[in-house]
């Protein structure tokens, strides 16, 4: 990897790092004025449950990448079709080869920003 391609690939890291940031904020402000409470518990929740949604999030995006999805969706649009009159362009093997996989970064990204929310709020629980 030359030099260019490792600052492209930082700056594509740091960017998904950002948007998680922004969605994790989101989340926790929408968390705190659900459950209308702002002490440490309420913080220690919150960052949970932002947390939380990104680690399961990348564990579906796991899933998704080893095709364990791909049976269920190609029924789901083959059913869909077969109710307007259409009939499918591919079959289920040439769905499958046609579906783009989720780079590893992303994956492995989300995977470690949900599990450090996740140890900030449980070091906010039982350190306060």
């Amino acid at each position: 990897m030359t030099s260019i391609e490792k600052k492209v690939f930082i700056k594509k890291i740091l960017r998904l790092i950002l948007i998680l940031l922004v969605v994790s904020i989101i989340l926790v402000t929408v968390t705190l004025n659900f459950s209308k409470r702002y002490d440490l518990l309420g913080w220690s929740n919150a960052l949970f449950f932002s947390g939380f949604l990104f680690f399961a999030f990348s564990w579906m995006m796991i899933i998704s990448n080893a095709n364990l999805f791909i049976v269920p969706l190609y029924g789901i649009r083959q059913f869909l079709a077969g109710l307007l009159g259409r009939k499918p362009k591919k079959d289920i093997i040439e769905y499958r080869d046609s579906r783009r996989q989720i780079p590893r970064y992303i994956i492995v990204t989300t995977l470690c920003y949900g599990i450090i929310i996740m140890l900030i709020s449980l070091g906010i629980y039982y350190i306060f």
